[in-house]
Order: structure tokens, then C-alpha cells, then sequence
């Protein structure tokens, strides 16, 4: 087995083994040793780790799409433990590969199929930089999203946060448009899981800070202060089930805004 394959495989491994939805070990070894080898396969193709990046699709049988997407954090999590394999291997930054999770009746039960393709973060598609789960779209309906959840950006407007999936960046296809020179093209994520929004960083040149650290990933809660590349934004929700009054975030009671 050659050395590059080995270290991812044994980092999905046991990311794997904590997944209890995946039913059986065989299943969780099938679906490691072919994303191993889609990644050892492709990587000598990105030349560049702050442009490029790594879109793994894993095409699945209905049934089972169903079943691993009710677990859609996995996702995230497993993305950066192959970014982290794959920094160990090549001993060189990587950025965080980009995961499709798709819907395939053609595929038996039980069955995966995995493919790995070089994506330009710096085009301008729009797709490439989206980290995309099914057919790339998600209804707001099927997903649940945080209550009432709002950006306030540079402390002036304030944007309603109403879907699933949100891309902020200077590109004019993101759903948010920053239009400052900072802000990368496609530069952040914003993911509903589980009634909260995540923030990820979609390698941007100048970095995603929350509350004056850089991320790659973060839950958001209100109140959290967000700087891509020094534009500034304030996370809040008008109403958080179980949070104390104090833990709660309105637009009369801003929080102080740090330097990067």
C-alpha cells in the first residue's frame, strides 16, 4: 500500500468507526479505501492548494442517502480529516476538500461509488466553491434552520438568514455580496445543521475569523462577531429556545468588535 493511501485510510478509519449509522465494518472499509484512493489519485493534480481544491461526489443507493444524510455533520468532519491526511502526506497546505453526497437508484444497497475531481476555487462557476450535499440544492422545508436568524453587516445593514446553504464573497452569485476588495471571491459558507448555522471558510486568501480567531469551520451563536478579511459581521437570532436573557443577541445591545 503506498505511504499516502495508508495515512488517509487510517485517519478515515477512525473517523468512521465513531459513525454508528454506517451499519456495518465492511461498509465503513469499503468507503475508506475508495476515498483514499480517489484522493492519492487526484492530488498530484492541484498545484496549487490556495486556488484548487479536491470535489469528492460519493454516489449512494436511495435508501442509504436517506439514512447518512439525518447525520449530514458528518460531512464537514470528514473533509477536514482528509485535509489533515493529506497535509501530513504531502507536507504541504491542502485546502479543505469539497464533498458531494448524491442520490444514485442505479447503485445496489449497500453499495458506494466514489470520484474525485480538481476544483478551481478561483473560477468563476459558482459551484466549485459550495461545498454541496444530494443534487447541490436543499430545501429549506427538509432542513432546520436557526430562529430568526440575522447578519448585520459592518454594523449597518441587517440581512434576514433564510435558507439552508448561504455563500458570501465579492463574486455577484453569492447569495451575499460583500463588496469590499478584502473579501475573496467566494470567501465563507454559512450551513443550517441542527437548528444552528455553521460558518466555513471556503479558502479565502484573507481568512475567516470568529470572535478574533481563524477558522475553518464554526458553530455560530448570537452574538458572535465574524471578520472575513477584516469586513466585519455580527451573528444574532431574535429568539433562542433554552438561552438565558443574557446569553441572547439583539441589535440594542452590540458586542465589542475586535481587531485581527
Amino acid at each position: 500500500m503506498k505511504p499516502g493511501i495508508e495515512s488517509i485510510e487510517l485517519r478515515l478509519q477512525s473517523f468512521f468507526e465513531g459513525l454508528d449509522f454506517v451499519s456495518t465494518k465492511d461498509r465503513k472499509i469499503s468507503l475508506v479505501r475508495k476515498i483514499a484512493d480517489a484522493m492519492t489519485q487526484i492530488r498530484s493534480s492541484i498545484h496549487d492548494p490556495g486556488t484548487q481544491t479536491c470535489l469528492i461526489t460519493i454516489q449512494m443507493p436511495p435508501h442509504d442517502y436517506q439514512a447518512w444524510m439525518a447525520h449530514s455533520d458528518w460531512i464537514q468532519q470528514m473533509a477536514c480529516e482528509i485535509q489533515t491526511a493529506a497535509e501530513e502526506t504531502m507536507l504541504t497546505p491542502f485546502s479543505l476538500p469539497l464533498i458531494k453526497i448524491t442520490s444514485n437508484q442505479s447503485i445496489s444497497d449497500g453499495e458506494v461509488e466514489v470520484t474525485a475531481s480538481v476544483e478551481d476555487l478561483a473560477s468563476g462557476s459558482g459551484n466549485t466553491s459550495v461545498i454541496t450535499v444530494g443534487d447541490g440544492s436543499l430545501d429549506s422545508a427538509e432542513v432546520k434552520l436557526p430562529e430568526k436568524a440575522y447578519l448585520i453587516l459592518n454594523g449597518v445593514e441587517q440581512l434576514a438568514l433564510m435558507s439552508p446553504v448561504i455563500n458570501l464573497g465579492r463574486q455577484l452569485d453569492n447569495q451575499i455580496v460583500l463588496d469590499d476588495p478584502r473579501v475573496s471571491r467566494t470567501h465563507a459558507q454559512l450551513r443550517a445543521s441542527n437548528g444552528r448555522y455553521v460558518i466555513f471558510d471556503l479558502g479565502s486568501s484573507g481568512g475567516t475569523y470568529v470572535n478574533n480567531q481563524r477558522i475553518s469551520q464554526q458553530t455560530l451563536k448570537p452574538g458572535d462577531v465574524i471578520s472575513l478579511a477584516g469586513y466585519l459581521l455580527i451573528y444574532g437570532e431574535e429568539s433562542q429556545p433554552g438561552l438565558s436573557d443574557t446569553d441572547k443577541f439583539s441589535t440594542g445591545s452590540q458586542p465589542e468588535i475586535p481587531e485581527n
